[in-house]
């Protein structure tokens, strides 16, 4: 058979690949890598035709395995891969088609075109280095990137700010974080659409400090497993830290606080995989920081409208829940604690809200409406 699947790359991961028939059209079968991860979700590989002109029919078959480990057979349809034919964009899936087994697991086939000469192939939109740089170069000077520190295996840790504000500074400061887990991309791309927005509107009314890549060894290496054994960066928080990189964020968030009037901190995470509910945030715990809880609920509120019906979730507003052992605490948890500064915790769907099958246009979409919110409530 004239394929073949390259992991070789920024991201990718796949494992237990086989190739091999399925009907008339080649087949590619394959799980995620959890790579040390408690759970293993995201995949990434390419696929290339050693014989370009071996059409196949036009097309080829995906299997992803083991989605059984994420929910029930009926949800695991609404997630939709997303592919690049070479020299083209991004596409989605369409619907797929399940597979079961006697016992109960089950796997879900998508029909993508045959590669010629290849094509890659993700859970969802990938987001690297090179967007972030295209983004930076759209900003035209008004994103400043800084290295903070480096990570533990010596990648630099990147903050960009569109003010550094000065010891004692009283305007009002926003701090954002994305891919503390590194296969949550749909995070990015909102962060983006939050970045682009402040950045073309040229207006500056919050200090913003904001952490696009929170842990880029794992998005090297393609270790996209959630709950990354011992810790992730999501649930390295702690006082001490569990990392080293959040030991290094925990320092830049003093530094940002001493130079402004903190307001708020935000943190942009995916959503489970079969979640189609909406964008939803998660707030401080009422328990542990009532008074960081009811203005984390004012700002919510705002963005809830702004994000209106096509993208918020009916149950929009989630209280956090405190993880038992407080060594692995989340950034919210350490904003609202330590700093005394409230935070929200957004959650975006992987492939769908409803039957809105969301494209990057959406993701983008999802952060300028929560930054015009904040622009609207801190006006």
């Amino acid at each position: 058979m004239s394929l073949q699947i390259a992991t070789a790359m920024p991201g990718g991961n796949a494992c237990g690949v086989k190739i091999r028939k399925n009907g008339l059209v080649p087949e590619i079968v394959c799980a995620a890598d959890p790579k040390g991860g408690t759970e293993a979700l995201w995949f990434s590989f390419q696929i290339r035709a050693t014989k370009p002109d071996e059409n196949q029919g036009g097309k080829m078959c995906v299997t992803l395995r083991h989605l059984d480990l994420w929910g029930e057979p009926v949800a695991a349809l609404d997630v939709l891969p997303v592919y690049r034919p070479q020299g083209q964009g991004w596409y989605r899936c369409s619907g797929g088609t399940l597979v079961t087994e006697p016992d109960g697991r089950f796997a879900v086939s998508w029909l993508l075109p045959h590669p010629a000469p290849e094509t890659e192939v993700a859970f969802c939109f990938p987001y690297g280095p090179s967007e972030l740089k295209a983004l930076m170069a759209k900003s035209k000077g008004y994103w400043k990137e800084d290295e903070i520190g480096r990570s533990e295996e010596g990648a630099p840790l990147v903050r960009w700010a569109n003010d550094y504000g000065a010891t004692g500074g009283r305007k009002s400061g926003v701090y954002l974080v994305a891919r503390e887990q590194a296969g949550e991309t749909p995070g990015s791309w909102a962060l983006e659409g939050f970045l682009q927005h402040m950045a073309r509107i040229k207006r500056d009314p919050f200090m913003i400090w904001a952490v696009p890549m929170a842990d880029p060894d794992a998005l090297e290496r393609g270790v996209h497993g959630k709950s990354l054994y011992p810790l992730d960066v999501d649930r390295a928080w702690g006082t001490p830290p569990g990392r080293h990189e959040a030991w290094v964020y925990q320092r830049d968030m003093f530094r940002w606080r001493a130079r402004c009037k903190p307001a708020l901190g935000v943190e942009f995470h995916a959503a489970e995989p079969f979640d189609k509910r909406g964008v939803y945030c998660v707030l401080p715990a009422a328990s542990k920081a009532p008074d960081q809880h009811r203005a984390a609920e004012r700002w919510a509120n705002v963005i809830r409208q702004e994000l209106g019906p096509d993208y918020a979730a009916d149950e929009f507003k989630q209280e956090a829940v405190a993880l038992p052992d407080p060594a692995h605490r989340t950034m919210t948890e350490f904003f609202t604690e330590d700093m005394g500064v409230c935070a929200l915790s957004f959650r975006i769907p992987y492939s769908r809200i409803g039957t809105k099958v969301l494209s990057q246009r959406h993701y983008r979409e999802i952060g300028e409406a929560i930054a015009k919110a904040l622009l609207k409530k801190g006006s």
